[in-house]
């Protein structure tokens, strides 16, 4: 599911923000390995607790 945002206090700029399971967004985001395995990591320890997750992303977007 994704909204477009436009903050009060920045006129100028939108953004697209994004939520979704982690195994649709992450491969989607621009991401170093490190970062990747880092996210990953988390994930699978709050899933090991018994929680369930979804990942946020978001990108500025230029106005037309």
């Amino acid at each position: 599911m994704s909204v477009i945002v436009r903050p009060k206090e920045d006129k100028d700029n939108i953004f697209v923000m994004t939520k979704g399971a982690d195994n649709i967004i992450i491969p989607r985001c621009k991401l170093n390995e490190n970062q990747k395995l880092k996210i990953k990591t988390q994930l699978y320890n709050f899933s090991c607790d018994g929680l369930r997750t979804l990942v946020l992303g978001q990108k500025m977007i230029e106005k037309v």
